[in-house]
């Protein structure tokens, strides 16, 4: 077999000549890269022009853009692999929300940092009652998996919903007439436990992207085992549950985690001491590795050791030593977690014109100092004792996830004036459906004169529930203080 190498050179890498470009382009001003270099299409013009190029010895004068658009991107040279670091694979679609697009922008892929993922079970009272108000005042991301026949005569629906918009991802857990442990004689028994169930809880409005079989891997042993694995990849971006081996250096073991199929630690208080479970933590921070903790609510007892984890883990985030997430953001992310950021405007640089970037005003707009913020000069004061208003805030209208994270993060800088305490809060609203359109969801933190950084989870409801909204989001932070400011402010999935 022959190749016809200049062939496969001019159709892979060779940029398009100056004769190939466009004329006129569509939009105008217009600029294109060719062989023999750059070239611009002033407004107002009728005709390419080549711009000159610098070089090392003469380079060009800075150029500062305002505002660009690009409407045409090249890659030379690199297959476009599903599989590849930071994309993710389209899954068989079992309902709304997994026809969405499921790609990855441009995010850094080096991970660097470790991922501790919470996971909770059972869906009764208790995960609201306990679990969620110890995770919300610690903004933790986590994963309760829940059975559809169970929500309403216990957990309402309601409560979970504000558990979701406020960062808890809802997954599936095959009970109640749905267990995967059971014996499944065929592909029509099994289609009909996962997607079944996967879409009673979608239709309560909570998008089901992950599985949590009951009895470990959840996958029988019977002749059908590869058509029951393939089925579960493809109906849900992640998967698993399972228990992780004991370590012979000490208790349990630091699992490395894959997409489907992930091993978890159980820490019940007969299964794990809050000293046994910092020390896997610990271990965990030495690596670049993944683990899951789960627990059964409604088993636990002794919450002040509870307590003690969650705080050990939220430390080790604040130093920077661990990313916590959901169980989907936690074993689909390629990146560490804040490299996601989609905020371009994080702070106040852009102090004479913040009002036409990302951000708008959230009842009175708050002022924009220059005198030393947590990062740079620039940062937002905002209060009543600056507007004489009694709201004061920023709000962001432009928020956009892949539908296959389920939750996001508000990661941001706050503190009081020197000498004083304040109270900085933030809101998600949410217009995805038509049961959220003007709620709020609400959480407040309390701040003193040092820069304080802000962890405040938020989901992200998509589901098919007889709806055509394309959805629509608005992330505010706010104050009815006299003065908090603001700065480094972040958004990204988890």
């Amino acid at each position: 077999m022959s190749y016809n190498a200049s062939a496969i050179y001019d159709t892979i890498i060779r940029k398009r000549t100056k004769d190939e470009l466009p004329t006129p382009p569509e939009e105008t001003p217009a600029f294109a890269i060719t062989d023999a270099g750059a070239y611009e299409w002033p407004a107002e013009e009728t005709e390419w022009y080549k711009l000159p190029l610098g070089t090392k010895a003469e380079p060009l004068a800075p150029i500062r853009t305002i505002h660009e658009r690009i409407k045409e991107r090249s890659v030379f040279g690199h297959a476009l692999d599903d599989f590849a670091a930071g994309r993710v694979s389209d899954a068989r679609w079992a309902s709304w929300p997994m026809q969405m697009p499921k790609h990855l922008a441009s995010y850094p892929v080096n991970k660097s940092t470790p991922v501790l993922m919470f996971h909770s079970e059972g869906s009764y009272p208790v995960e609201y009652t306990e679990t969620y108000p110890r995770m919300k005042d610690r903004g933790i991301p986590w994963m309760m998996a829940a059975t559809p026949d169970r929500i309403g005569t216990g957990l309402e629906r309601s409560q979970l919903v504000e558990m979701m918009m406020h960062g808890c991802e809802v997954g599936l857990y095959t009970a109640d007439g749905g267990h995967l442990d059971e014996h499944v004689d065929d592909l029509g028994d099994l289609e009909r436990i996962l997607l079944d169930q996967k879409r009673a809880l979608e239709q309560m409005g909570f998008p089901i992207q992950h599985m949590m079989p009951r009895k470990g891997s959840g996958i029988n042993t019977s002749q059908i085992d590869s058509a029951k694995s393939y089925m579960t990849r493809t109906a849900f971006a992640a998967s698993g549950h399972g228990y992780a081996a004991p370590a012979s250096d000490g208790p349990r073991a630091v699992g490395n985690v894959a997409h489907h199929g992930a091993a978890s630690i159980k820490i019940e208080d007969d299964d794990m001491t809050a000293s046994e479970a910092k020390q896997i933590i610990d271990r965990l921070t030495k690596t670049t590795d993944r683990l899951r903790f789960f627990f059964h609510t409604h088993k636990i007892e002794d919450w002040n050791r509870m307590e003690e984890i969650l705080d050990h883990a939220a430390k080790k985030r604040a130093a920077g030593a661990l990313d916590l997430a959901t169980s989907t953001g936690g074993l689909l992310i390629p990146w560490d977690l804040p490299d996601g950021n989609i905020v371009n405007d994080s702070d106040a640089s852009f102090a004479s014109t913040w009002e036409n970037g990302v951000w708008g005003s959230y009842g009175a707009a708050p002022a924009v100092r220059s005198d030393g913020g947590k990062k740079g000069s620039n940062y937002w004061a905002m209060g009543s004792k600056i507007s004489g208003e009694r709201t004061n805030g920023l709000s962001e209208r432009r928020i956009t996830l892949a539908p296959v994270f389920p939750a996001g993060m508000l990661d941001f800088y706050a503190k009081a004036p020197t000498g004083q305490m304040a109270t900085v809060r933030t809101r998600v609203d949410s217009f995805t459906t038509d049961d959220l359109a003007g709620k709020t969801f609400d959480t407040s933190r309390s701040v003193d004169d040092t820069w304080t950084r802000i962890y405040a989870p938020f989901g992200c409801p998509r589901a098919d529930i007889g709806t055509d909204h394309s959805g629509g989001w608005r992330l505010a932070i706010w104050t009815t203080s006299k003065e908090v400011h603001i700065d480094d402010i972040k958004i990204y999935p988890c």
